[in-house]
C-alpha cells in the first residue's frame, strides 16, 4: 500500500518502476483497478496497492521512507 511517506508516492508508475527497477502488475485504487497502458500513466496516490514484481535483493527499498525535503526559500 502506497503512504502519504512513501517515496513513490505522487510519481508516476512508469517512473516509480524505471527507478526502483521493479514490473509494475496493476494498481487497486479506492474506485478502480488499473492495469494495461493506463497503469504507466498512472500516478500512485496514498491509498492506493500496487502489485509488482521485482528481484527480491531490491525488496528494502518498497519501505524506506522518502528523504526529509528542505525548501528553499
Amino acid at each position: 500500500m502506497i503512504t502519504p511517506n512513501h517515496p513513490f508516492c505522487g510519481k508516476p508508475v512508469c517512473e516509480a518502476s524505471a527507478q526502483a527497477d521493479f514490473v509494475p502488475l496493476y494498481i487497486e485504487t479506492a474506485s478502480q483497478t488499473i492495469h494495461g497502458w493506463n497503469l504507466l500513466k498512472a500516478s500512485l496516490s496514498a491509498g492506493d496497492i500496487l502489485y509488482l514484481t521485482m528481484p527480491a535483493a531490491k525488496l528494502d527499498q518498497l519501505w524506506r521512507v522518502a528523504p526529509f525535503q528542505v525548501a528553499a526559500n
